[in-house]
């Protein structure tokens, strides 16, 4: 990134490089885990995967590497969720 920085390369190419390394890092690891733990889906959680490059370009690659991927449909991936979640709990626990 700083190479190609110091080179002139457009921001746009930069940012999308950036993007493209994130992505093929995280589904090496990710491969790499579910291998080790024998398991064959992947849950993308958390408020980055706000990010619709980084969430979409994983969720193809860990598709292509044969991982199922779950994916938030009806919540937000990001703090909404997470309160939604801790609503349900202090709900199940009330008397």
């Amino acid at each position: 990134l700083l190479e190609d920085l110091a080179a002139g390369v457009e921001t746009e190419q930069l940012a999308a490089n950036f993007h493209a390394s994130l992505v093929v890092g995280l589904t090496k690891s990710a491969v790499r885990i579910a291998s080790a733990r024998h398991v064959g889906t992947v849950a993308l959680s958390g408020g980055v995967f706000q990010n619709r490059i980084l969430a979409n370009g994983l969720a193809a690659s860990l598709n292509g590497a044969g991982l199922e991927v779950l994916t938030h449909r009806n919540l937000p991936s990001n703090d909404g969720g997470l309160a939604f979640g801790q609503a349900a709990v202090a709900l199940a626990r009330e008397p």
